[in-house]
């Protein structure tokens, strides 16, 4: 009799063996399934968990209660869910915190946020918070001792077992709303296991859903269209001033160097040359937004040493306004110009209706139609000498001439029509109708 395969062989070896396949739906597809051997995913057992947990809920007197697990604040999407949940009166939200359940962050930890800077950013805003990791011993906790009816997920990766789906499926419903806005062509946003362990997942529009139908031949029926929230903030009145108030001009580098299979990152060759323009021009007020993970990756590649990128960080933190939370949309509206090569981004800022330099490297992962769409209005460099360029149209010139485009494909999108969470909030109470308050 053939013994089962050990883990390790599956994942050490064929795993490995399965990136050698020249097509990408086969092996997406085949790694899937390995994947669901290694871990036990029994994707039955789940849905049957969730019929169950519907009825349960139905049942359930008193608040629903909702958990967002949270391991990088910076990724925090869900504020206006979680604002509309607490105001009204049949959801009771919590934040859980937890850490970040990857070898990567044993070596590099102190590069990412504590697990205690992130429960103080949710505390210091005044809303409810929870540790779902133990500080002392380094533990993942049980979610099930928070006793939620639904739990939000903020990324599909760095999930210890104990708080993944196969586990919480038991006692909650999973929903996620993706913590950046898919703008890339890439199988990670919807053709993984995690995708079709959920419950609900939340699609920001057609154009995306389709896409996904498109490349996907086992796409999950999961799938609710509702915008994104956090393209709420566009509509919501805020009175916060950095600086005095001003027109900002955000420059939001990315951390995927080669050979990350997305290879956004054009730091190398763009970095340096936009700290001293920054310097060079003390009346303009910027502001560095790098990606959580810039740091780590800059070390990692051996593109700078420690020394070199706590100094550059430094330098910025001298001329402009360092911003590393997940607290960046009242700048987004405060400001006249992004400079970025991160995906989520050329979506996030879009609403804004201010324009993009969108650093391109000439390796990166292709765009999603969506994506194309957005990015059609925006400036694109591939150079110094092409951003030189467009640095003094836009700024020095005064000239935007693809403003009157941008305005219009933003009608054309309809980003901001309902809110977002209300639409999830309402697919919530459809289908829970039985218990909740309408």
């Amino acid at each position: 009799m053939i013994k089962p395969l050990k883990k390790s062989l599956k994942r050490n070896v064929l795993l490995p063996l399965i990136s050698l396949i020249p097509i990408k739906k086969y092996r997406r597809m085949l790694r899937n399934k390995l994947e669901s051997s290694v871990n036990h995913i029994n994707f039955e057992e789940i849905r049957n968990n969730y019929t169950q947990n519907i009825l349960r809920i139905r049942q359930k007197h008193g608040k629903i209660k909702v958990a967002f697990l949270v391991s990088e604040n910076q990724k925090w999407n869900c504020q206006s869910v979680y604002d509309e949940m607490a105001s009204s009166s049949d959801f009771e939200p919590v934040i859980l915190i937890t850490g970040i359940y990857s070898s990567h962050y044993d070596d590099l930890g102190k590069y990412y946020t504590s697990v205690k800077e992130n429960y103080d950013f949710f505390a210091n805003k005044g809303m409810h918070v929870e540790y779902a990791y133990d500080i002392g011993t380094h533990e993942f906790l049980s979610l099930d001792r928070f006793k939620p009816d639904i739990i939000f997920y903020q990324q599909p990766w760095a999930i210890h077992p104990i708080q993944d789906i196969p586990e919480t499926s038991k006692f909650a419903l999973s929903c996620y709303v993706p913590y950046g806005i898919c703008v890339i062509d890439c199988p990670t946003d919807y053709d993984q296991n995690f995708h079709r362990m959920l419950w609900h997942h939340y699609a920001i529009n057609e154009i995306l859903y389709n896409h996904f139908k498109s490349k996907c031949h086992d796409l999950p029926d999961n799938y609710k269209i509702v915008g994104h929230p956090k393209l709420d903030a566009y509509t919501q009145q805020s009175n916060a001033k950095y600086m005095g108030g001003g027109r900002y001009i955000i420059y939001a580098p990315h951390h995927s160097f080669a050979p990350s299979h997305l290879n956004f990152a054009t730091f190398k060759w763009n970095g340096k040359f936009i700290l001293e323009y920054a310097k060079a021009h003390p009346e303009l007020k910027f502001v560095f937004k790098p990606h959580p993970q810039l740091k780590t990756r800059l070390i990692v590649r051996k593109i700078m040493s420690e020394k070199e990128v706590n100094n550059y960080y430094d330098e910025w933190k001298k001329i402009a306004v360092f911003c590393d939370t997940a607290n960046y949309f009242d700048l987004f509206k405060q400001s006249q110009l992004m400079i970025t090569d991160c995906s989520s981004f050329l979506a996030e800022y879009f609403p804004s209706t201010h324009t993009v330099i969108n650093l391109k490297n000439k390796n990166s992962i292709s765009l999603n139609p969506f994506g194309q769409a957005i990015t059609d209005c925006y400036y694109k460099v591939y150079n110094i000498k092409e951003l030189k360029q467009v640095l003094k149209m836009l700024l020095e010139d005064g000239q935007d001439p693809l403003r009157e485009k941008r305005m219009q494909r933003l009608k054309e999108l309809n980003l901001l029509d309902t809110p977002s969470s209300t639409r999830i909030i309402s697919l919530l109470r459809e289908t829970l109708k039985e218990k909740v308050c309408v």
